[in-house]
This record gives C-alpha cells, structure tokens and sequence, in this order.
C-alpha cells in the first residue's frame, strides 16, 4: 500500500544509518588490527580524507563539518577536467547548473529541489556564490569559468549564519590560490577537437621585503580558451555553441606584521560566443512543421538577430565582469581573529536568444544587463575557554544598483516588445554562531546556536514598455518594498568514535521577495512577489575507517518552505509572444537523501561515488488555471506542479588506477560516470502525468568522462604532465534541458547534450 502525502525517507534513512555504523564500526575494528601493521608502513589514505575547509568561517576537517558539503581540491578538479560550473554539478549531489539558452555565461540552477531558470537581474538565486568570500549574487554573469582554484566547497542546505547572504538552498564557495611568497611557475597548453585551443599560465613571484613595512608577495593567473561550436549555422557563416573566452586574475599578499595579512585582488573575465543550439521539438500552430527536430542536430538555421535594432548583438553572447576586492584579517590574539572583506564587482552581459529554434522571428529575445555591485563584511572568529567555545560573528552591508534593456520579437517579426528597467536594492545583515564543546562529555559532543538578522530595500524604477517602438503597454516610475527577517539555526553533532560523527542540523533559511522587471502589465510592475522562508532538518553521519583508506558522509534532510519563489510562463499582452510572471508556491516539503563516499581498495585504486534522492510534496500552490488565459479559475494545484531541473534519482561514480609510478614518473588512468534521473525542464507550471508524457520532459542520461595522465616527469629544475582527455566519451545525444511554451507560443524546444570532446593537455610546473 503507497504511503500518501508522507515521503518515506525517514524509515530509509533510520535503516541506512544503523547499517553505515555497523559497517562503519566492523571498519574500526579492522583498522585496528591494520594499525598493528609493521612500523614504518604509511596508511594509504582515501581521496579526501584530509582535505580542510573553512566553511564554517575557520579551517575544519572536512569530515568534521557538520554540514552537507562537497569539497574538491585544486588537484581533483584537474584529475576529472573540471572547468565550469555545469562539469561541478555533475558530482555534488542534489545539484544542477543548466546553461541558458542565452549562452553558456548563464545558468539555471537547482539545489536540493529549489530552481530558479529566469536570469533577470531582479531576481535573486537561492544558491549564492562567493570568490574567496566575495558575492556573486546573480545568475547573470554570475558564475564564471575557474582561474587559479586552490579549492571548491558546495554546503548544500541553509547559509545564513555564517555568511553574508541568507540562501535557502546553499552556497558555493571558490577558493582561489594565494601568493606563496616562493617563485614558482605552472603552465598548461591544450588543443582538442572543434579546434580547441586553451592556455592557463599561473606565476608566483619571490616576496620582496618592503623594510618597516613588511614583505610584499604577488601571484598572476590567467586563462584563455577558444573553441568552435558544434552546430553549424546553415544561415550564416558561424557556429552555434561556440566557446571565446579569457581571464585574469592578479593577487597581492601584504603582510605588514607578523600579525597582519592583506590581500588584495584584481579579476577580469571577457567573454564573446555563440549561444547554445535551442531547437524546436513540437509546432502546434502548424507554421513551423518544417523546423521540428526530433533528435540532436549538428546542422541547423538560426533566427538570431531577426531584428538587428533588438540586439546589441545578436549573434553573440557577451560578457565583460571587474572584481576588485581586498581582504584584511587582524590575528589580535591568539584566541581572535578580525577579517574585513571588502569588494565591488561590475557585471556587463549581452544575452541572445533564439527561443523558437528556427529562422524565423517567432521568439527572438536580447537582453542586456548592467549591474554594479558593493558588498562590505566584518567577521569575528574567537575561542575561549581552552578551545570549547568558539564564537563566530559578523557584519554584512549589499548595495546594487542596475539596468535592464530586454527586447523580444514575435510574430515573424511583426511585433517587438521593448522593456527597460532599473534597481536600486541596499541590505544590511548581522549574524553570529556560537559552539561549545562541554568537558564533561571528553569534548566529543558540539552543541551550537545561531542568529541572523536581514532587512532588505529592494526599488524597481524607471519601467517602460512599447510595443513596436511606439505603443506603451506598461510604465512604472518607482515601486519599492522592504523585507525583513530573524532567522535562527543550531546543530548538535556527536563523536561516536574518533572516526565517526553524527550531526543534527535545524536551519532556517530566507530570501526575500521582489519586483519582476519584465513584467507586461503595470499592475504586475508595481505588485511585489512575496519573500520565502524554509525550515530544514538535516541528519546526517561522517565518516573515515580501515586506517583512513575510506571515507563516507551520509545526510538526510527535510525542508518546509512558506512561500517558496517560482517563475511562470504566460501568454503576453495581446496574445503575441509570452512573458514570465512570478509566483510564490503556498507550502511544499521537500526530503531526500545524499551519500558520499570514497575509498582506495589497494594503493593504487581510488574509487568515489555519490548518490541522492529526492521527494517533493506541493501541499498549497494556487494557480488560475489554464495559467494565463481569460477564464481561468483559481485551483490549488497540490503536487500537479513539478519542480524543473529535480531529478527523483541521481549519482556518480569515479576510479582513479595508477598504472605506473616511479622514478620516469606517474601513469594514472582515470573514469568519471554521472547519471541523471528523468526531470522536466521549464515553462508551463503544471506538468503531466506519468511525467514522460509532459511535453518538457528530460529522459535520464548518462555522461562518461576519462583521462589518462602521465606526470611527475622531472624536466630540469621542473616537471611535466601529458594528459588525453575525453568528456562525454560515448556520445551521449539526448535532450539536457527542454522548455515547454505550448500556452503562449504552441511550441515546445529542446537543447541537447554536447558531443563527445577530447584533447591532449601538456602542464608544465617549475
């Protein structure tokens, strides 16, 4: 008998805990007859398992955080090719990061079930970014390829007492390499198919000694990467998907004293490419029958740049973004730490899209985005009391100011709509984290409480919207709301054995509402959407036995969201074309489960693997249904509605085998799988049932990496590292994302997964 409207996790991951620490315990028990191994052998350990991180604001074990988080190092980043965001998603559980149709500078994104696909610089992405603690706060532009990574963490769940921004999904935190002080040089060319051609080159410079004031150290990186597309352009001599892109980064260690460390950074990305291949999967108006696709096509006719006066350029996707940041952190004591981060990022992006994947001007749309961004911090980091307690708090100040010119054309090009907006949004935050481990329980268990406070201004001005350059439709001269929040967290976490922790997690996560800049209709310009508040239980063990060779994090979680912030698709004024409009969904829970785990059979195989459930329940979500059509009544959908981009199932699996290491060097041969359930992507808000028969459907796919690497070769004073490499090694062709506008456009589109690449990378580190 189905157990209705209860998701059936907790029973599943009651048994999967006591079967983990049984196997878990067993495992301690052979580590401690391995531990009677002659003196002198050094333990192989697994992937992992010494990696720190500082996501609670204080470098921590990863096993030691009580919080589900992902972390790769600068070195397994490169062992699995990952280069942007997309490839990360497809190892950390409950994660996706979609390209837009616009172009691969941005993403849709879904953590543990919360999605936001809608770029438009008024909204807020429930996942937030940050580049060695500065905010990356949008979709647009907002998530770049990785330049000189020391380290990637991904805390899935609430962050908000420890960061700056309140997100109710998670955050990503990137960590970039520091100046060392010590000269020191890697480089790396690589060429592939579709004529791919990269150059990454990092220097470290000798820290010059500055007297009175101190030692001066300096470290430069940078990346170029060109690529053409895989889709030709049947209309025009270009390729679709194509890949122009370099950055820089330029960082600055001053240490003053020995007590002080400043640091100041310069980043610089520039991007100018073709937008992915969006095709058309179904025509119901019967004007288009002659585009339809059915499967992945290398050979297509684009409508980009229907209208020239619409696009900046509508050929390409353009992207130009400036951070300047500067981090001082004050060791006043032993037991304190004072750090100040702060930074201003500008973003300038330019996003074609070809929404109908013809050649004719049924859905072309441009969008151009300018966004200035401030963002100020001070953090306190103390431990008192013989290290058993330990206090974490800080200070928080966002400001953005930005514009919007967003132009679509429909109609076979006989009707444009013209929308131009502005933002003005400030917020200020404090929050705190307190831990104490007693003494009277050996200092095994932790117990934690946190508090954050956040209001938020946010203003929509200056809005107007035309239809053909003539006809205004909507105008706004100013509409503003503020939004504010207290939002508690606490954990508890216990060292069942030295090896071996369970954790309790209560958070509760915030975002607040808005104003929707691409709005048709005056009254939805001045009507704010309303905030979102979740309250997450998280469960959850960690984990290293036989002797460290093994590693295992397990976590269970539920998440009750008020509120929770969704984008709709409707027919647009007057029929032509089709808007987004958003929505706030009444309740829905959200559970599921993720497992991480890693372990080095014998020295010289490494295997990893992850996987993750997920359950949504819509138990208030109240739509005037047909959405968006005259007569429709209002009805609580319930569990009608169906996330996009939330695969029920997914996971992945990774063996790293060294074939060769001695004094010639290191042969590894490495295998990455990801899998991804059925989904749906995005457009109509209700979805069909069985989900296969809903027109956005997603069919499980699975994508094969690998690489095989020969390294360690002395060369000089130096070495060098050969490697060939292939990403999607069988050719996986089916549909990655797919958008369903069957009500305002009778249509539905498809863009599909990249072909297979490969290439051979020459890495040379002095």
């Amino acid at each position: 008998m189905r157990n209705r409207g209860r998701p059936f996790w907790p029973g599943v991951l009651a048994h999967a805990l006591a079967s983990v620490a049984t196997c878990c315990a067993l495992s301690t028990t052979a580590s401690a007859q391995t531990a009677q191994a002659p003196s002198g052998e050094r333990a192989i350990e697994a992937e992992g398992a010494d990696i720190v991180v500082i996501a609670q604001k204080r470098e921590q074990a990863l096993q030691d955080v009580p919080i589900a988080i992902t972390a790769f190092s600068g070195d397994a980043l490169e062992d699995r090719k990952i280069q942007t965001a997309e490839d990360l998603s497809l190892f950390v559980p409950n994660l996706t990061l979609i390209p837009q149709a616009s172009g691969n500078t941005t993403y849709a994104i879904s953590m543990r079930g919360i999605t936001q696909t809608d770029s438009v610089i008024t909204a807020d992405s429930p996942v937030a970014v940050y580049i060695d603690g500065v905010l990356a706060p949008k979709l647009a532009g907002g998530i770049f390829d990785f330049i000189d990574l020391e380290r990637v963490e991904v805390l899935r769940g609430p962050q908000g007492t420890l960061y700056g921004r309140n997100t109710p999904a998670g955050a990503v935190n990137l960590v970039t390499r520091k100046p060392s002080g010590s000269f020191h040089v890697d480089a790396m060319v690589g060429l592939g198919n579709y004529d791919s051609r990269e150059l990454r080159l990092g220097v470290d410079l000798p820290s010059a000694d500055l007297g009175g004031l101190g030692t001066l150290a300096v470290r430069l990186g940078g990346r170029y990467f060109d690529r053409d597309g895989w889709v030709k352009d049947l209309g025009a001599d270009r390729t679709a998907d194509s890949r122009h892109r370099y950055g820089g980064r330029a960082a600055l260690r001053w240490m003053p004293g020995p007590d002080w460390t400043i640091d100041y950074t310069f980043d610089r990305l520039h991007i100018r490419e073709t937008p992915p291949a969006n095709q058309l999967d179904t025509d119901f108006t019967g004007l288009l029958t002659q585009y339809q696709t059915d499967s992945r096509q290398k050979e297509l006719t684009f409508g980009y740049n229907a209208d020239p006066a619409a696009f900046a350029d509508g050929t390409k996707t353009e992207l130009d973004v400036w951070i300047h940041a500067l981090t001082a952190e004050w060791r006043a004591s032993e037991n304190l730490t004072l750090r100040s981060i702060t930074a201003q990022r500008k973003v300038h992006d330019n996003e074609p899209t070809d929404f109908d994947g013809t050649p004719l001007a049924m859905a072309d749309f441009g969008k151009i985005n300018k966004l200035k961004t401030f963002t100020q911090e001070i953090q306190g980091v103390a431990s008192l009391l013989d290290d058993q307690l330990s206090i974490v708090a800080g200070f928080f100040y966002y400001e953005e100011d930005g514009f919007t010119h967003a132009t679509g054309v429909f109609g076979a090009g006989t009707v444009k709509q013209d929308s131009t907006f502005s933002i003005d949004n400030k917020a200020y935050a404090v929050y705190g984290q307190v831990e104490w481990k007693p003494a009277f329980l050996d200092g095994r268990a932790t117990i934690a409480a946190g508090l954050r406070y956040t209001t938020e201004k946010k203003i929509l001005e200056d809005v107007t919207v035309l239809i053909n350059d003539v006809f205004p439709i909507a105008s706004l001269d100013r509409a503003s709301e503020t939004f504010d929040k207290l939002s508690p967290s606490a954990f508890l976490s216990y060292e069942l054995t030295d090896d071996l922790t369970a954790y309790f997690r209560y958070a509760q996560g915030w975002r607040s509402g808005g104003f929707n800049g691409t709005s048709a209709t005056s009254e939805q310009l001045r009507t704010p959407f309303d905030d979102e508040t979740v309250d997450s239980y998280e469960l959850g063990l960690k984990g290293s036995f036989w002797d460290r060779r093994a590693t295992i994090a397990l976590a269970g979680f539920i998440s009750d969201y008020k509120d929770l912030q969704t984008v709709l698709t409707e027919p647009s004024v007057g029929g032509v074309g089709f808007q987004t409009t958003n929505s706030n969904i009444g309740k829905i829970r959200i559970s599921g489960i993720e497992l991480e785990a890693s372990v080095r059979l014998i020295p010289i195989l490494q295997l990893n693997g992850s996987y993750a459930y997920l359950h949504n329940d819509v138990k208030d979500f109240t739509l005037c249904v047909p959405v968006g059509q005259p007569g429709c009544e209002f009805t609580n959908v319930g569990n009608a509605r169906v996330q996009p981009l939330t695969p029920k199932h997914s996971a992945s699996f990774g063996a790293e085998l060294t074939l060769l290491d001695n004094d010639s060097g290191r042969l590894t041969a490495r295998t990455d799988v990801a899998w991804r359930g059925d989904s749906i992507g995005g457009g109509q808000a209700l979805a069909k049932s069985p989900l296969s028969s809903d027109l956005s459907f997603i069919p499980d796919y699975t994508l094969v990496d690998a690489r095989l690497a020969w390294g360690n070769i002395a060369v000089g004073g130096g070495t060098i590292e050969l490697a060939a490499w292939a990403k999607n090694l069988f050719d996986a062709d089916g549909p990655q994302f797919s958008l369903d506008l069957s009500n305002s456009l009778g249509i539905t589109t498809k863009r599909y997964l990249t072909p297979r690449t490969y290439g051979l990378d020459l890495t040379y580190r002095f």
